[in-house]
């Protein structure tokens, strides 16, 4: 598969795509908050607080901080491990992975019984988390950062497909490709959503082994990229 600016394969990328639109339907499915973006929690606390229901407001704005910290988080390890000469991408998608283990174990660890708000906040807060982290991994497909939230996306696949339809001739074939791409990233989410949906109503928080299966699985390419250019590295000083 093709290589990213970021060096992460477009593969990886769509993958990481499916675990965000998992996560995401997870929270939905089972808290009502949405846990991989903020825009429609944020309407969620304002239409709260406009009903004067605070508290149907404190869950989303509880995951908006938590995703909002998550990022900070992920760009702090993300950067640190640069200047160690660590390989980042592995330790800010295993951050995440470990706070999805957070999210199950707290799930699990209620039994059957409705999840009290003490629960309830430590589900909603440690599943943004891991999507915000996962944003400062950043691989790229269609010349677009994959980021756990899609309307971005969307948007810029509408203006690759008018440019590949009215655009300059010798652009158009580049345009389709990108919209491709792009197309891809929604389906992928999609599919991560479907997932989760399936999965949640049947299995409940265990539903969240699959996305952290998905990391797992992107972390296992990355360190075995991360070695094989380390071995590189160490040939060309010899």
């Amino acid at each position: 598969m093709p290589v990213g600016q970021t060096g992460m394969t477009m593969g990886e990328g769509l993958l990481l795509s499916c675990v965000a639109g998992a996560v995401d339907g997870i929270g939905y499915v089972l808290l009502h908050v949405f846990t991989a973006h903020i825009t429609g929690n944020t309407v969620h606390v304002g239409t709260g607080v406009g009903r004067a229901d605070l508290g149907s407001a404190w869950r989303p704005a509880l995951a908006i901080a938590a995703f909002v910290v998550g990022v900070g988080v992920g760009a702090l390890v993300r950067d640190g491990c640069a200047r160690a000469g660590w390989p980042a991408r592995p330790v800010v998608m295993g951050l995440a992975g470990g706070l999805l283990l957070v999210f199950v174990a707290a799930g699990l660890g209620q039994g059957g019984a409705s999840p009290g708000a003490g629960r309830l906040a430590i589900l909603a807060s440690s599943a943004a988390l891991a999507m915000g982290c996962q944003n400062a991994v950043m691989p790229r497909v269609g010349g677009r950062r994959v980021r756990t939230y899609i309307t971005g996306t969307m948007t810029e696949l509408a203006e690759a497909l008018v440019a590949a339809a009215t655009g300059p001739a010798g652009g158009r074939a580049e345009s389709l490709r990108r919209a491709r791409d792009l197309l891809a990233v929604w389906i992928t989410y999609l599919v991560g959503g479907v997932v989760s949906g399936a999965a949640g109503t049947r299995w409940g928080v265990a539903a969240a082994l699959f996305p952290i299966a998905g990391l797992l699985a992107a972390i296992a390419v990355e360190l075995r990229r991360w070695r094989s250019d380390e071995a590189l590295g160490a040939r060309a000083l010899t």
